[in-house]
């Protein structure tokens, strides 16, 4: 985060690496003597119990020694605000990439919309002859065990035929030998 605002006189990078609040017992304190402006609480997004990097404005005051250039300062300044015009060509052209790739997600929406929806239609088709294919094996698995019943009904009595008919062959050869 700091490398992305190393040139940019007007970013302070900052860490909060404190990990719970400071006061941890309420012991007796003093009245708050901060200047009345101070004694707000932090806005939610400048607060770092929230957010682990925050990006705060660092706001000059108007009667700060630093908003009044000197001789010395005036070069320095001329190169801070060539950085800064670099900067910010920089943050245009990376705001006009995004911009771009964003207009290019935003086509791409509706295909992806399409897409899905071919995908249901295809899937509602699957799931429909998953159904039928499910109800003819169903039906050719009951067909088959009345073929098997059939079967070993035609085979039984087959037996049964074939036992009678070697019986009456049996009966006719004892009855030829006898006189």
């Amino acid at each position: 985060m700091s490398k992305q605002f190393l040139n940019d006189p007007r970013v302070r990078v900052m860490r909060d690496r404190r990990r719970r609040e400071r006061r941890q017992r309420d012991q007796g304190r003093e009245p708050d003597r901060r200047r009345t402006d101070r004694r707000h609480p932090p806005d939610y997004w400048e607060d770092l119990r929230h957010h682990s990097v925050v990006i705060v404005p660092i706001t000059v005051r108007a009667d700060s020694p630093a908003t009044t250039p000197t001789r010395s300062t005036q070069a320095v300044q001329g190169g801070a605000t060539m950085e800064i015009t670099e900067a910010t060509a920089t943050v245009t052209q990376q705001i006009d990439q995004w911009m771009h790739e964003g207009a290019e997600l935003i086509r791409a929406i509706p295909s992806v919309f399409e897409e899905r929806d071919g995908l249901r239609r295809r899937l509602r088709s699957a799931e429909e002859d998953a159904r039928r294919l499910e109800a003819e094996m169903t039906r050719l698995q009951a067909e088959v065990d009345r073929l098997q019943r059939g079967r070993a009904e035609a085979v039984e009595a087959l037996e049964t035929y074939v036992a009678e008919i070697g019986r009456l062959t049996d009966n006719l050869r004892l009855k030829a030998k006898s006189p």
